[in-house]
């Protein structure tokens, strides 16, 4: 058993077709992360640490996590790079969500309890939408949070350092780049 709080990086909203106003400049933005994101991943991976991917569900209640990664692959461009790069591994956990936070309406507030994660690491897409929120909601369930800032995008730099001035000011979540995890959380099993 583990000595104290464990950790969790929740990876969110990563696997979209961006066939939406700003999807081109969410998907490139996206691209531009993506190493960061990969990066944090294989950390929390080699410490045996949760990664959780949270991802919309655009409406398609029958579908899974695997299938939308499936057709991302399938479209092509910026959707089948992100779904080549970051797919999740079969030990990575998967939940679809309904709304902009991967806390409202999903199992995932029980999995953090029933895990004992005390601690979120957020990444991905948008940095004013979903990140913002999910962050939102996690401080007000009493977890923990860390947005890395190199590891969250938005459909513009100004909606991006928007997001990371709410975030930093306004819920007092650390916002420092993602290879600063070390000491800030504790990544344990």
């Amino acid at each position: 058993m583990n000595a104290g709080p464990r950790c969790a990086l929740l990876v969110i909203d990563l696997f979209s077709t961006f066939a939406f106003s700003g999807g081109p400049g969410l998907a490139r933005r996206a691209l531009q992360i993506a190493p960061n994101i990969a990066a944090l991943r294989a950390r929390f991976d080699q410490a045996h640490a949760d990664v959780i991917h949270a991802n919309d569900n655009f409406g398609h209640w029958q579908d899974d996590l695997d299938t939308l990664v499936g057709h991302c692959r399938k479209q092509g461009g910026a959707a089948a790079e992100l779904a080549r790069q970051l797919s999740p591994a079969d030990h990575h956990l998967r939940r679809l969500k309904p709304r902009h936070s991967a806390l409202h309406a999903t199992p995932l507030p029980v999995l953090l309890e029933q895990r004992q994660i005390r601690h979120v690491v957020l990444a991905g897409l948008a940095t004013d939408a979903c990140i913002l929120a999910t962050a939102m909601e996690a401080n007000m369930r009493g977890l923990h949070v860390w947005v890395p800032s190199d590891a969250v995008a938005a459909r513009t730099d100004a909606l991006h350092q928007a997001g990371l001035h709410i975030l930093r000011h306004g819920l007092q979540i650390p916002t420092i780049a993602s290879h600063s995890v070390q000491g800030l959380f504790p990544i344990q099993t």
